[in-house]
């Protein structure tokens, strides 16, 4: 691969070497004479009319605006929540209360989906791939701009981040990897371990972040000692963050059933090292599951996985206040042989459901029956199209506000919300968030 961004900073270099020669020049020199007696002059006239008539001077300057068109994303529209919410979420922020993060995927980007940057404390876009060698990925094999890198630096993004700073909420950057061996490759080898944390570094500066998350999925397959080597990867990138700035976060997505028995997560040193650890507190059930089930349950049956037990899992062992549950805006579908709850499923039959989805299909069909699953805190429906039995397990306010109330009850860090714009126009989870934080 063609490398066009080892330093991101090159443009700016040569543009100040290109100002410092024309400076030398005498010419350049006469004009800035000039230009310093034009401004006294008129600071002068200036003066004279404030003095004689009461006025006030105004000079205005047209915006200059930057036409090069970088990615296919149209202006954003910003649609704000009620007023009640926005002012209960930023009183929320001076109070230190608890974090609401959102992931905002690219493709979501791409969809110029509405987002209002006073509901969260932290938006975090989702996100820039990572090779093995330590670089991050910006360019394809045809040297090409990747969408991930589009859309990170459109204008949409840069808007998101100039109202992100109005609302005092934090703007970070995953980057992401989910091979196993190219994970494995990169934390156990120092080189390349060092060339991504400098471009991670260059990004948090030239971009103008508050920090970066990473969302290395990994799941052990193999005898590789990848524990030692990930602690090590750890310590040294979140060493380096802060002695560049103190203030930049670091924190680290981990799967909420593989932390329950994979040997790659040392959770004691990931608490320790990271500012935020987001457990993925979804899919423990997935579209390729045999049988229907809750997506995100807080509670199960004894022989099932559930966030409880995740959570418990990571007691003694993570300060509580580190730990944000990352909950669902979307459930899965599947077609079932029955319409009884956790019913056997039709082979490949599972799809993603958003809550958008959801809601249109609550809206405008009449034979949906709605049901709520006591031990999972979640809500489940069933209908019938083409004469086919169809369920969808899935999260709404209710479910949304008991699990805020259990990060309450067990002092938690906060919630995470994947992903911004699967809500569509539906504001009543918002709200739902914005009277339990």
């Amino acid at each position: 691969m063609v490398n066009k961004s080892e330093n991101l900073n090159d443009s700016v270099n040569l543009n100040e070497t290109f100002i410092k020669s024309k400076k030398s020049s005498f010419l350049f020199r006469i004009k800035d004479i000039i230009k310093k007696n034009i401004i006294a002059i008129d600071l002068i006239t200036t003066s004279f009319f404030f003095v004689i008539f009461g006025g006030v001077y105004l000079v205005s300057a047209d915006k200059i605006n930057d036409s090069t068109l970088i990615s296919p994303v149209q202006e954003v529209r910003k649609e704000a929540l009620p007023e009640s919410t926005n002012r209960y979420f930023n009183e929320s922020l001076e109070t230190n209360a608890r974090h609401v993060i959102g992931f905002l995927p690219s493709w979501m980007v791409a969809q110029n989906i509405k987002v209002n940057t006073n509901a969260m404390t932290q938006i975090i876009y989702f996100g820039i791939g990572v090779n093995d060698n330590g670089e991050v990925i910006m360019f394809n094999e045809k040297n090409e701009p990747t969408y991930e890198w589009l859309y990170f630096t459109s204008p949409y993004f840069t808007r998101l981040k100039n109202e992100a700073q109005e609302s005092k909420t934090k703007m970070l950057v995953a980057f992401k990897m989910f091979d196993n061996e190219s994970i494995d490759k990169l934390i156990s080898n120092s080189t390349s371990t060092n060339r991504f944390t400098k471009y991670a570094l260059d990004i948090l500066k030239k971009y103008e972040l508050d920090g970066i998350n990473l969302d290395f999925e990994y799941f052990t397959d193999s005898n590789f000692p990848t524990v030692r080597y990930m602690t090590d990867f750890l310590q040294y990138v979140s060493t380096t963050l802060k002695n560049e700035n103190p203030k930049y976060l670091l924190s680290l997505d981990v799967n909420a059933t593989v932390m329950l028995s994979d040997k790659a997560y040392d959770m004691v040193k990931m608490g320790e090292l990271a500012d935020q650890i987001i457990v993925m507190a979804y899919d423990y059930r997935t579209p390729s599951s045999l049988v229907a089930g809750p997506v995100a349950p807080l509670g199960s049956e004894s022989n099932e996985h559930s966030i409880k037990r995740s959570i418990n899992s990571l007691v003694g062992r993570v300060p509580m206040d580190k730990v944000i549950l990352a909950v669902p805006f979307y459930g899965y579908e599947w077609e079932t042989v029955n319409r009884k709850h956790k019913s056997t499923v039709v082979s490949n039959s599972g799809a993603l459901a958003t809550y958008k989805r959801v809601r249109e299909l609550i809206d405008n069909r009449d034979d949906v029956v709605k049901h709520w699953d006591e031990k999972a805190k979640s809500p489940w429906l069933v209908y019938t199209q083409s004469g086919a039995i169809k369920q969808i397990y899935y999260e709404d306010k209710q479910s949304i506000v008991a699990k805020m109330d259990y990060v309450k009850e067990n002092n938690l860090g906060g919630i995470a919300i994947w992903a911004l714009g699967y809500e569509g126009k539906y504001n009543d989870i918002w709200n739902a968030i914005a009277s339990n934080k």
